[in-house]
């Protein structure tokens, strides 16, 4: 009787010497950290950025510049590792995000600045899938969800203080944001590089599906463009918007036939196969479209309507962080130790559920540690999803698929992301006409200003909400409570 991909669940054997682990896990965690930075620091040195540069039209585009091709070709960062082994693999995304790095620092026109911002983001992409891919190879099975929920931490922190960090770093020179990511970056890149250096090379095929590739970077492209700009650049009304659906419905279905008839498909769709992988992506899918809904907007409440600077809301965020470090930590620990995975899951899309619907019914009057406390319930429930659901997508791979299944997991969870923010951004921009001029020019709201921007915040985490509650439905429905025993390959 033969056996399914995901019946012969494998986590291959580190080479990785104990000792190493914890440097590697270091370094990777700085490349992380480097690269979730840069997709918030620009939040409060753009102004500074484009007077200097000029360009005040392509403002936005700094941001979506960075996001948009790196997310398009995470899928491919992942099956480039199961071909070519994560030490090349790293060393070309290293170097795309140094040289992209470096090129932004010495950009002279926001045009510059742009294309150097999208190779900072091609390489910026693969930091992030082969650092997920990476600490799965290396790490012993009992450590990993430890070692990954490490990995949420640093995205919260760094979305958490990265305008803070802007800001900071724009008074002396903005140029300074990217430079200093050069240095850094080599550094730890060379660390990685040098501890894998006794892992052992691929004996898969050196020769990737470039027609698959081709299809899927365009298909990814497609909807993660739809995700970011639908609603805002995209007008949900324009023709625009449904010539870009009809070329991303044509690339995916493209993109299915091309990978059936794969004799090495770049995407196995095998995978999706797998209950436990199916739900445990639609999961990272969700996570990041509920994350957005409270840790992007309560905040602007606690600012606009409970009158807070932007310094005392990032101290007032601290509660969520605490709690999103406690749960994580926890969950993990015991999750490495018992196996026992589905109970966690639960438990945290259950709680983000409840924190949203709570913050639903908040009021201009509702007391500031109410909303804290809302705050840390939702970083509770964020902290017990977040990384544990890659944990338990990695333990449906067959070895031959590591990669390309993590960066399929890190993909779906930035198109959520992006998803959510087009989504729910364009619901609070929508009730926010009225009081939108008055906001953008500062200062405290009162009175029917106030009542109408508290509005669409609970209009916009209600919605977050509803999608926590579907967030929780898939993980009672992943199949058993334990992780699959892991094979030790000989």
């Amino acid at each position: 009787m033969t056996t399914s991909p995901t019946q012969q669940r494998s986590s291959p054997p580190s080479t990785v010497s104990p000792r190493s682990v914890r440097g590697v896990i270091a370094a990777l965690l700085t490349l992380v950290m480097l690269a979730a930075l840069d997709q918030s620091v620009l939040a409060t040195a753009l102004p500074t950025i484009s007077r200097d540069l000029g360009g005040v039209d392509l403002y936005a585009w700094a941001v979506t510049a960075y996001l948009l091709p790196g997310t398009a070709v995470m899928p491919l960062y992942g099956k480039a590792v199961d071909v070519f082994g994560p030490r090349r693999t790293l060393a070309v995304a290293g170097c795309l995000f140094i040289l992209g790095s470096l090129l932004c620092g010495l950009s002279q026109t926001m045009p510059a600045l742009l294309a150097s911002r999208a190779v900072q983001g091609l390489g910026a992409a693969g930091l992030m899938t082969l650092a997920f891919t990476i600490t799965f190879l290396v790490s012993p099975p009992q450590q990993r969800p430890w070692y990954l929920s490490l990995f949420g931490v640093v995205f919260t922190i760094a979305s958490l203080v990265g305008p803070v960090v802007g800001g900071g770093l724009a008074e002396l020179s903005w140029r300074s944001i990217f430079l200093l990511n050069v240095p850094l970056a080599a550094v730890a890149t060379l660390l990685v590089r040098r501890a894998l250096r006794n892992f052992p090379a691929t004996s898969r095929s050196a020769a990737l599906d470039w027609p698959g590739a081709a299809l899927l970077c365009a298909a990814a492209l497609a909807w993660v463009t739809l995700a970011s700009l639908a609603g805002t650049w995209l007008a949900w009304d324009g023709a625009v918007l449904w010539v870009v659906v009809a070329g991303a419905l044509a690339a995916t279905t493209a993109l299915v036939r091309r990978e059936r008839r794969a004799v090495d498909p770049l995407l196995p769709l095998r995978m999706f196969q797998d209950r436990l992988f199916a739900l445990a992506s639609a999961g990272s899918a969700l996570i990041g479209v509920v994350m957005f809904g409270g840790v992007l907007f309560l905040p602007l409440y606690l600012q606009a309507v409970k009158g807070l600077s932007p310094t005392v809301t990032g101290l007032a965020t601290l509660p969520m962080m605490v709690a999103m470090v406690l749960t994580s930590t926890i969950s993990s620990r015991h999750i490495g130790r018992s196996g026992v995975y589905r109970p966690w899951l639960v438990a945290g899309s259950a709680l983000t559920a409840l924190s949203l619907a709570g913050a639903g019914f908040i009021g201009a009057d509702t007391p500031v540690p109410w909303t804290l406390g809302i705050l840390a319930v939702l970083g509770a429930g964020i902290g017990l999803c977040m990384q544990n659901i890659l944990v338990v997508a990695q333990a449906a791979l067959p070895p031959g698929a590591v990669g390309a299944g993590t960066a399929m997991v890190t993909f779906m969870r930035q198109v959520g992301a992006s998803l959510g923010t087009a989504v729910l951004g364009s619901i609070f921009a929508l009730l926010l006409r009225p009081v939108g001029d008055q906001f953008a020019e500062g200062g405290l709201l009162d009175g029917a200003e106030s009542a109408a921007f508290v509005e669409a915040i609970n209009a916009v985490v209600l919605t977050a909400s509803v999608v926590a509650v579907a967030l929780t439905l898939a993980m009672a429905a992943l199949p058993g409570d334990r992780l699959p025993k892991p094979v030790q390959t000989p």
